[in-house]
């Protein structure tokens, strides 16, 4: 690099922060640094950056680069941003990205003061515009949505707990309360989990039903363990949907705050959540992607191979990528598929061709996220007359790759046109 810059890599922790300052060749400037993680430690840590600037010459910019660990970064984050400095340069590196860079370099020794040196010489080796800065709005949605997620899958846990403890207490438990474990099922059997919690009690006429449930109780004894586990795992699940509900409102009042008509919203079988988990995880754009390949690259919908000399070629997604994001993606096309015909159509014709329906979900994930790339890249809505005609179209042509991946049309600079929008939902 010829041009003068100086490069800040910093290892944040909880209390404080490991700094290394490097010229554009790759040489230290000074010692490593510590400041502590607080405002005073962001003043000092600007001022001396401020300084060892003009070693290298006038006005020289600073490129400051620290890993997305946590939310230890968050407060140094927004100090700096708060400066508005042209001369400043923000990345947050993924953590991953800079384990792989130590091990390319050998360094197989790891203290905060050699993550600051590698950090330094990452920033170096691959020069990148400065990360996106997320509103305090879109933050708060990166953190309910992630929390919500959270708090969905435990759910699910204590569920598929509850139903396995039913299944030895109970035997037979479905016939009478069927296949949903309903809120008011939930809160019988939190209040009566054995017969004679029932005793000298004034059952209220909406738990009668469930009554039955007791005479399929047949060894007493062996099961009396397994009580209180029913009746606090049905109590957490009660209390994990109460909080799953009062978060989704929380999500619900930003989005129709700041977003209520936001473009994501014309696609069918797109909802508030989705929506919501999008403008946390990446804003509300997409002009950070070049192309809708690393749009799909830091999602992780891509699957990977997996060969070696006369081993079987087989294939399966691949663990790295945005972790909400793909989930996000993956659950929305249940409802894509109900709502959006075009989405249906060409989920069956994967299904038809043998493909297994977790197969099938993957590809239609990736292709609902290739129509959000196009739609927020292009800033026009969904139009379905424009949709059936581009589904002729692939019918016709039935191209092998994604138009927008294969001509990069993006890259090129010109107007994305309608066709070339809506093509991306065509059968391939």
């Amino acid at each position: 690099m010829d041009t003068k810059t100086l490069f800040v890599g910093i290892d944040v922790s909880s209390t404080s922060l490991d700094v290394c300052f490097m010229d554009q060749e790759g040489k230290r400037i000074s010692s490593i640094h510590t400041y502590p993680n607080l405002p005073e430690g962001f003043k000092l840590l600007r001022q001396d950056a401020l300084a060892f600037s003009r070693l290298l010459g006038k006005r020289v910019p600073i490129v400051f680069g620290f890993e997305s660990t946590g939310n230890w970064h968050r407060n140094l984050e927004k100090f700096l941003r708060a400066r508005k400095s042209k001369r400043f340069t923000i990345r947050i590196i993924n953590p991953y990205r800079i384990k792989e860079f130590r091990k390319s370099h050998f360094k197989l020794s790891k203290t905060d003061k050699i993550d600051s040196f590698m950090i330094a010489k990452f920033l170096i080796a691959f020069p990148e515009p400065s990360s996106p800065y997320l509103s305090p709005q879109q933050l708060s949605l990166r953190s309910l949505t992630r929390f919500r997620r959270t708090l969905v899958e435990e759910r699910t846990r204590y569920i598929n707990r509850l139903r396995k403890n039913l299944r030895l207490v109970y035997p037979g438990y479905k016939k009478i309360i069927g296949e949903k474990l309903t809120t008011r099922f939930l809160s019988f059997i939190s209040t009566y989990s054995f017969p004679e919690d029932v005793k000298n009690s004034n059952i209220p006429s909406s738990f009668r039903k469930f009554l039955p449930l007791f005479s399929l109780l047949q060894d007493k004894e062996s099961v009396f363990f397994l009580r209180n586990e029913i009746k606090w795992t049905a109590e957490r699940i009660i209390s994990h949907q109460k909080q799953i509900e009062s978060i989704e409102h929380e999500i619900t009042k930003i989005m129709d705050t700041y977003y209520p008509d936001h473009i994501l919203f014309s696609i069918p079988g797109i909802g508030k959540i989705t929506v919501a988990t999008i403008i946390g995880e990446i804003g509300d754009s997409v002009d950070r992607f070049p192309t809708a390949k690393h749009f799909i690259g830091y999602i992780g919908l891509y699957p990977i191979v997996y060969q070696s000399g006369k081993n079987k070629v087989f294939f399966k997604m691949t663990w790295k990528g945005n972790k909400w994001l793909k989930m996000a993606f993956i659950l929305a096309t249940a409802s894509a598929r109900r709502n959006n015909p075009q989405m249906r159509n060409f989920y069956n014709r994967l299904r038809a061709r043998g493909k297994s329906t977790k197969a099938a979900g993957g590809a239609l994930a990736r292709k609902l996220a290739c129509l959000v790339y196009a739609i927020l890249s292009s800033g026009e809505r969904w139009k379905e007359e424009i949709a059936l005609k581009s589904i002729q179209r692939g019918n016709k042509e039935a191209p092998k790759t994604h138009p927008l991946i294969e001509k990069d049309v993006l890259k090129t600079g010109r107007p994305i046109l309608n066709h070339e929008i809506y093509y991306c939902i065509s059968f391939f």
